[in-house]
């Protein structure tokens, strides 16, 4: 199944008829998003240096080399983005565990997780990676550990 709008597949397909198929669509789409960005980034990359080199966008060129630079440069950011996010995860499991009266407060509990969750994603932006990764693995962390 192709979609070119994930917004239009996940309309199509019924959240209580099929919940599996639908988080695999959503899942999907975000991923898609994220790797989209980070495709971005590492072109953009590579044309700032080019331009600080002194190559006019009339003339660039992309050779093997560029290739390879924008292939390692979306892996480090995949991983660094993907590290950022297990590490914040990491951190609200262990802090939930370890604050034995914080489940007598619901409040200040959904509020640490949102408040980290959102944290996971603005220091991933502020390094220039993809807050997206970072949120979505972050997420998937806490779903299995801060539960």
């Amino acid at each position: 199944m192709c979609a070119t709008d994930t917004v239009a597949a996940l309309t199509i397909v019924k959240e209580k008829s099929f919940p599996t198929l639908n988080s695999i669509l959503f899942g999907e789409g975000v991923v898609n998003d994220a790797v989209s960005i980070l495709l971005f980034r590492a072109v953009e990359q590579l044309i700032r240096e080019d331009a600080e080199d002194g190559v006019t966008s009339n003339s660039l060129e992309v050779t093997m080399g560029d290739i390879g630079a924008m292939m390692i440069n979306f892996t480090i950011l995949s991983l660094c983005s993907v590290i950022i996010g297990i590490f914040f995860g990491l951190v609200t499991a262990f802090v939930l565990k370890n604050l034995p009266h914080l489940d007598q407060h619901p409040v200040r509990e959904i509020f640490l997780i949102l408040l980290t969750a959102y944290m996971s994603y603005i220091v991933s932006e502020m390094f220039g990676m993809s807050g997206i990764i970072t949120l979505f693995c972050c997420g998937c962390i806490m779903s299995n550990y801060a539960y």
